[in-house]
């Protein structure tokens, strides 16, 4: 029983490890002009909810060249 307990901690620890190296890989964009958050989420086959939450943006429609 102990080992069954060992190898599901351990298969958790390496899931848990593989999901944060994961977002750690993220794309790095540069807005330019005429950009829309909802082309660099299609670009980059994510969603605008996503950009918006790992941006912190208040307002999608709302971006600024260099940002």
């Amino acid at each position: 029983m102990k080992i069954k307990n060992l190898v599901l901690s351990s298969a958790a620890a390496l899931a848990l490890f593989a999901v944060t190296t994961t977002a750690a890989d993220a794309a790095t964009v540069t807005v330019k002009a005429g950009d829309t958050v909802a082309e660099i989420a299609n670009t980059y086959n994510t969603t605008v909810n996503a950009i918006r939450d790992a941006n912190n943006l208040s307002n999608v429609n709302l971006i600024f060249v260099g940002d």
